[in-house]
């Protein structure tokens, strides 16, 4: 898998990198989220894009935003520490479902859900459905509540 992460934060940064590399994956580390925009417009053919939700020069929303003009079936997964109701408006406002994992979280946990296969497979279906955002962001939360608990 091709994986475009953005993370500020230098050690989590070459953790996520070491980890999948070994996996055998592709990935391309950048530091902010103006970096991340710049990496996504020079190639844009990444299976999955992994955002940090806060980030100097532009925030993990903003990111989102920029790729999913690109390309409105982008997978993208945010990590943040910060889930809560505003973080969760401001996804629901950019129509598309974005995968969230809560910091900290088990570098496994990441793993199993980029490859899950059936996870990679509703992301993709849900996104591309013609379901209003709430239709959407309930249909994921379904999901997760019955196919992705045996991850944690």
């Amino acid at each position: 898998m091709k994986i475009l992460i953005a993370e500020d934060e230098p050690e989590i940064l070459q953790q996520y990198k070491l980890v999948l590399e070994h996996k055998g994956h592709t990935v391309k580390t950048t530091e902010d989220g103006q970096s991340c925009i710049d990496e996504y417009d020079k190639d844009s053919q990444y299976d999955c894009v992994i955002l940090d939700f806060k980030m100097p020069k532009k925030t993990g929303i903003e990111v989102a935003q920029h790729i999913f003009e690109k390309n409105t079936n982008q997978r993208v997964i945010m990590a943040s520490a910060y889930v809560n109701h505003s973080i969760e408006q401001q996804l629901s406002e950019l129509g598309k479902v974005t995968e969230i994992l809560i910091k900290p979280f088990k570098i496994n946990y990441m793993l199993k859900m980029l490859e899950s296969a059936d996870h990679v497979e509703f992301a993709a279906e849900i996104n591309s459905s013609k379901d209003n955002t709430n239709e959407k962001v309930a249909k994921y939360e379904s999901f997760l509540n019955t196919h992705m608990r045996q991850l944690e």
